[in-house]
Order: structure tokens, then sequence, then C-alpha cells
């Protein structure tokens, strides 16, 4: 048994040396030719340059930096490297662009600061287009951003564009203005769009459309209060801050507050007027005699007419339905009955003169309008207290 297990162990130590000399190289050994070598991916130039505003320089011999740059050979002791700083994000209220090898000018621009999440931005875009080139602003008309399917943007437009196109000396000028949103929480939110353009044209005049990307225009949304520490730049309309935002519930609930407020010096006003002011009382007869003395004197004026003989019925009958109860929805006849009295037959001798002018469209002659008017007098006396 022993020698079996001893036969064995040496056969497997056996087996190992000769595998070991007979393995391959290592895997990543090439005996065959070499592999060839990709060849770089050359990136097409950008469809437009940005025209960026030139600072002015202060001083003479001050100089661009890529001036001074070029300057110095690469190779140069004395020149220190210095790491490569990320570009600084540049915020212009008023962008323009040369496309398409100078066949076209871009511009747009717009309010950059002052915009939250979800605001409505109105934005102008311009394009010059002169003769050999074209663009076709149908696909902003309809209200698309994007014509390329891979086109992702996080702007949408709202409500309906403007197109204006102007013709002059060879050149087509358009304006358009459009209003868009977005609503990613982003504090620099990227904004372009895509139109067909064409440079080149068939033997028929047919435009070859292609698509035009305009360049990203970077506005700002206020987030925190807060811009990320840019710098803003001081133009003309963007010198203040922007001003806070005021609920549309605010100048009604003013109006509001204002009326309920001035409620409890009206209130006050009134119920002095009413309650605590003490009242001028005026006696009956010195009342009846106002009345009457109003109706007398205006008749004397411009004449006597049904107007005057009604008011003087109804002050009558007013005055002395104290004296006589129902007086004043008495007729004629009631009232020639009322007894014989000193009053009462001045009463009756004034009601049938009055009754033959409002009743029977009588006119009175002069002798009974003086005898009216006496009655009246000695019925209704001016009180001594006026």
């Amino acid at each position: 048994m022993k020698r079996t297990l001893f036969l064995a162990a040496a056969l497997g130590f056996a087996l190992l040396i000769g595998a070991l000399s007979v393995a391959p190289g290592p895997v990543f050994a090439y005996d065959g030719p070499e592999a060839p070598t990709p060849e770089p991916v050359v990136l097409p130039p950008p469809l437009c340059k940005i025209d960026m505003p030139q600072k002015k320089q202060t001083d003479g011999k001050d100089k661009p930096a890529a001036v001074v740059d070029q300057a110095k050979p690469a190779d140069d002791a004395t020149a220190k490297t210095e790491p490569a700083t990320p570009p600084k994000t540049v915020l212009l209220p008023e962008m323009t662009a040369t496309c398409a090898d100078g066949k076209i000018k871009f511009g747009i621009g717009a309010r950059i600061y002052g915009w939250q999440i979800g605001d409505v931005i109105p934005l102008t875009i311009k394009f010059s287009v002169p003769e050999g080139a074209a663009i076709n602003p149908d696909t902003i008309k309809q209200g698309k951003l994007a014509i390329a399917d891979d086109f992702k943007q996080p702007f949408e437009m709202t409500g309906k564009p403007i197109v204006k196109s102007v013709k002059k000396g060879g050149v087509t000028e358009y304006e358009i203005t459009i209003e868009v949103r977005q609503f990613e929480i982003k504090s620099l939110p990227n904004f372009s769009m895509q139109l067909p353009y064409a440079v080149e044209f068939t033997p028929d005049k047919q435009p070859k459309w292609q698509i035009f990307t305009t360049p990203l225009y970077v506005l700002t949304n206020s987030i925190d209060g807060g811009y990320e520490g840019l710098d803003r730049p001081m133009t003309m309309g963007n010198t203040d801050g922007s001003k806070p935002r005021t609920p549309w519930a605010v100048p009604a609930l003013t109006i509001v507050i204002v009326l309920l407020l001035l409620t409890w010096p009206a209130m006050t006003t009134v119920r002095y007027i009413n309650r605590v002011r003490p009242r001028q009382t005026i006696s009956r007869d010195a009342a009846a005699w106002l009345a009457m003395h109003s109706v007398l004197k205006s008749g004397k004026e411009i004449g006597f007419g049904s107007t005057h003989y009604s008011r003087m019925d109804e002050v009558l009958r007013k005055y002395f339905s104290v004296v006589y109860p129902g007086l004043q929805g008495m007729t004629m006849t009631e009232v020639e009955a009322l007894p014989d009295q000193s009053p009462a037959n001045l009463i009756k001798s004034a009601f049938r003169k009055l009754e033959s002018v409002l009743v029977y469209q009588r006119t009175l002659s002069a002798a009974e309008q003086a005898q009216l008017l006496r009655e009246v007098d000695q019925l209704i006396a001016r009180p001594y207290s006026m």
C-alpha cells in the first residue's frame, strides 16, 4: 500500500514538471506583425465662432496674454510652468458670432440676471444672411427648438414666437423674439436651438439644408440668493438688483385692510351724530309754516301752477290731521261734513278752491287767488319763535 502511494506521487510530480517545460509564453506575447496604430480622430471645426468683446488697454505696454506666451520659446529655461486653470465662464448680455465660414452672422440678447427657476425669459435672436446662404425659420414658428433627435437642452418654448425679416442690399436680416423657460435646479443653464440653414445650392437653385446649432448662451438662475461668485457686468438696464416679487393678493388685501381700519372712525362718527349729538328739534307750527312759505314764495316768483296747489293741499292736510284725524285721506264730501267751526270753515273754503284746480282743472280768478292766500296765512300763521 505504501509502495503504491509512493509511485502515484512520483508519477504526479513528473507530469507537473513536463507540463511546465512545454507551457507557452505569456498571454500578452505577440509574435506576429505589429498592430496598426489608430489614426487620430479629427473633429470638424465649430460652426460658429463667438465674437468676444475686446477689453480696453489702460497702458500701451500691456499686451494680451496670448502674445506674451508666443514671445517666449517653449524651451526657455526662465519660463515658469504654471498649472492650467479652467476657463472662466463668460456672461454676455448680448452675444454675437460668425457662423458657416463667415457667411451667416448670429446674435442673441436677453437679461441674464435676476431669473428664477420656471420664469418665462424673453430672448431676441438675430440672423444676418447674405446672398449665397439661407436659413429656414419655419421650425421656430412651429414652436420647435430642436431638429435632431439627439439634441437635448433644458429649455422649452412658451407662447407664440415673433419672426420678422427685412432685406437690405442683398442681405436678409432676421429678428426672432421667443419666450422660453426651464425647470432644472442649475445656477448656469445654457440655451441653444436648431434650425435649417444652407450655404450650398443645387443647379436648380434648391438649398441643401443642414442643421444650424446656435452657440451656447449662458443665463443665470437665482439659487439661494447667489450667483456662484460670478462677476456681474455693469451694463445699461442691468445696474440694479432684481426687485422682490409681490404676490398678486397683496394689493387686494391692502385695500381690504385699509377699508377695515377706516370703518372704525366712520362708525364712531355716525354713532356720535345719531346718538350722542343733541338733535335740533323744530315745532309743528314752524315746520308747517316753513313748508308753506317755500311754496308761496316760489308761486309768487314764477306763477302758481298745479305743483304749487298740490303742495299747499298736502301741507294743509298734514298740519290739521292732528286736529281732525284722518284729514289726509278725506274726500271733499267728507271735508264738507266737518263741524262748522272757525278753523273748519276756512279749511273747507281753501279745499274748495284747491279741488277746483286739481280735480276740475279750473283756473282761479285773481280774487279767488287772493282769497286763497289770505286763508292760508290765517290757517298757518308764522310762529313768534321765527
